[in-house]
């Protein structure tokens, strides 16, 4: 993953929150999600957008940042938040939840915006 947005992103582009991003995505998918999960990139637009899906029933659409004793609980969506550009989830009319992060990369053939 790190590898591909380094070859086709600027040099000016957040690959290390990108692959921060991908990293607490796809493990929330892992730890609380039900199979099957899936990771897509979709370099399509500007910025590309990171989407994964599960099985699951989702999470509460609202990140706050986490503290006291639950501050293990939300805190890969409250960064997630962070870094992206927008962050956006929803559950899907036919089963499972999907949550998309625009990434903070910004390709190499493309103008910005």
């Amino acid at each position: 993953f790190t590898h591909a947005l380094r070859e086709a992103c600027t040099q000016e582009s957040d690959v290390s929150a990108a692959a921060t991003i991908f990293g607490e995505l796809v493990s929330n998918a892992i730890r609380y999600g039900e199979a099957p999960i899936e990771a897509t990139l979709s370099d399509e637009g500007e910025p590309p957008v990171l989407r994964v899906v599960d099985g699951g029933r989702g999470f509460r659409e609202i990140p706050i940042e986490p503290s006291g004793d639950a501050a293990e609980n939300g805190r890969g969506r409250f960064i997630c938040s962070r870094l992206a550009r927008l962050l956006t989830s929803r559950r899907r009319p036919e089963g499972g939840f999907e949550v998309e992060a625009y990434l903070p990369v910004q390709h190499r053939h493309r103008p910005a915006a």
